[in-house]
């Protein structure tokens, strides 16, 4: 998403992916932010809920902006649930002082993960072959 420019800066964040299963261990956010000189940062929230919504943040930490005025930022989310989840920046606008805080909001959803079970067709195929066998057996004993 972009963030109306200040001036003659752009603000600009987007994740690495917007919709991830259960148990995927991080997303990545980048972008560039043309407001602040490179060594600046770019402050990453994970807020629980819609963006909007006001939820309690569960991550948060800085991303420096680097000498082509680009950032990145890995966030860890294997422990999050299936839901509904906001990755919010911020970074100021007016430095030194600061003068506006322009905000970046992007939604993130995480998806119930389908469980895997690799041992279960070979299990099934033990278990119809003896089945087979036996129900086979007996059909064969009682002709005899």
């Amino acid at each position: 998403m972009v963030s109306p420019a200040y001036a003659t800066c752009t603000f600009i964040g987007t994740l690495s992916s917007s919709t991830i299963a259960q148990g995927t261990s991080s997303v990545t956010v980048s972008g560039t932010d043309g407001c602040q000189d490179p060594g600046q940062i770019v402050n990453v929230y994970l807020e629980a809920g819609t963006c909007g919504s006001g939820g309690s943040t569960l991550f948060s930490s800085t991303a420096t902006i680097g000498g082509s005025f680009d950032f990145s930022q890995s966030i860890p989310t294997s422990s999050l649930g299936p839901g509904s989840y906001c990755v919010r920046l911020t970074s100021c606008q007016a430095e030194p002082d600061c003068g506006g805080l322009a905000t970046i909001t992007d939604p993130l959803t995480v998806t119930a993960a389908i469980p895997e079970y690799p041992l279960g067709l070979p299990l099934l195929a033990i278990f119809m072959v003896i089945a087979y066998g036996l129900v086979r057996r007996r059909t064969s004993a009682t002709k005899n």
